[in-house]
């Protein structure tokens, strides 16, 4: 084939492919003259409304404060400062409203029935609010001094992930 009939074949190619382009942009003008051009005309319309119900609601009250259990295991002082005196000891069992111990005068009230699993010494300074003490609603004094079934799994837990790091043969958990 001569030089001439390849610059024919190439010329013929440039305005076939300039058609084609031609006709795909017609194409996609007509597409994107369909589709909204912002996203409000499109909600617009895409969404439908339901009719309109009159009824009563409930009004929302919004309040500011502390959100506490009705239940709370623990024992809190209501103002912030230092512990001044412990009634109670570990081990005694105690009622709700009972006095545990004091903060700059005010009491620190026990607000369940059960037994004092711990509490913190007199002079620990305290804030508003904060974890003093723990009362168990179990009421089993022997629950004070051994360890929890919660416990002893994360120990277990604990274990076994040091003998793993540490290379030492395993052969499964033990059975008590």
């Amino acid at each position: 084939m001569s030089d001439d009939g390849k610059k024919k074949d190439a010329g013929r190619f440039s305005v076939l492919f300039f058609v084609v382009l031609i006709v795909a942009g017609y194409f996609a003008w007509q597409h994107y003259k369909k589709t909204p051009e912002t996203a409000e005309e499109a909600v617009e319309r895409t969404v439908s409304a339901a009719p309109l119900i009159e009824r009563e609601a409930e009004v929302e009250k919004n309040y500011i404060g502390y959100v506490m259990p009705v239940h709370d295991v623990s024992v809190r002082p209501y103002i912030s400062g230092f512990v001044d005196e412990i009634r109670v000891k570990g081990g005694s069992e105690v009622k709700a409203g009972d006095v545990a111990g004091e903060v700059n005068g005010l009491p620190m009230r026990c607000t369940i029935d059960g037994v004092v699993r711990g509490i913190l010494p007199e002079g620990t300074p305290v804030h508003q609010g904060m974890k003093s003490g723990d009362v168990d609603p179990r009421c089993r004094p022997e629950y004070c001094t051994t360890a929890s079934d919660k416990a002893l799994a994360v120990g277990g837990g604990v274990l076994e992930a040091i003998l793993h790091l540490s290379g030492a043969p395993y052969t499964g958990a033990a059975k008590l």
